[in-house]
């Protein structure tokens, strides 16, 4: 998949219909964000791949 391939996260947001999934969508959000805030010089905007997979190894 290219860069142009991927969808916006206006796209991503939209497709989460159910208010449960939305919230479950948002509670990810904020958790990442905290983690970030452990890791010194990582933004949640600039995060690498390899941050958001020790995030989801972290959970």
């Amino acid at each position: 998949m290219n860069a142009s391939a991927v969808p916006s996260k206006a796209t991503i947001q939209g497709s989460f219909r159910s208010k449960s999934t939305l919230r479950t969508y948002r509670t990810y959000q904020k958790q990442f964000a905290e983690y970030c805030k452990q890791l010194p010089g990582v933004e949640p905007e600039a995060a690498t791949p390899s941050v958001c997979t020790d995030f989801f190894h972290h959970l």
